[in-house]
């Protein structure tokens, strides 16, 4: 018996930001030259920058929420219209062809609901298939994995 592969049409791309004029604009770029279909949903604390105007300036969907990141994450996962969400700082760093892994994976296996991809820290510092949350950490592993900019 052959199992049919799902495909996603449309990831949701959801941002949550707090002045992040330095590092949205590459991120956007990165994400616009990604082959696969996706919404991206920037969703502001209340930047005092020109984090979104540069949103709007490459035309994504923009919501405003109270500060804090946990509250951009709900507020962009409520609205997100695609079949799987996908969470980014804004100072993440989107290799080419990573949408299109996502639904090579997803579509291999039903049972998979979530993943992450290898995260590297300046510094050089990588957490090869494990989260920053959640993951035992020592305290100054943590310390030392925060990304630059933005709110916690």
């Amino acid at each position: 018996m052959v199992q049919a592969q799902r495909r996603f049409t449309i990831i949701s791309i959801i941002i949550p930001t707090l002045n992040e004029e330095r590092s949205l604009p590459r991120l956007l770029e990165a994400i616009r030259q990604q082959g696969a279909d996706c919404e991206v949903i920037v969703v502001d604390g209340g930047s005092e920058d020109r984090t979104l105007e540069i949103a709007h300036d490459h035309r994504v969907r923009t919501l405003v929420c109270s500060p804090g990141r946990g509250n951009g994450i709900c507020i962009g996962a409520e609205e997100a219209r695609g079949e799987v969400l996908f969470f980014l700082h804004a100072d993440s760093t989107l290799l080419p062809g990573a949408l299109d892994r996502i639904n090579e994976v997803l579509a291999t296996d039903a049972k998979v609901i979530g993943g992450n991809f290898r995260l590297v820290f300046d510094g050089g510092l990588s957490s090869p298939g494990r989260s920053r949350y959640g993951t035992g950490q020592s305290a100054s592993e943590q310390a030392l994995s925060q990304p630059k900019g933005g709110s916690r």
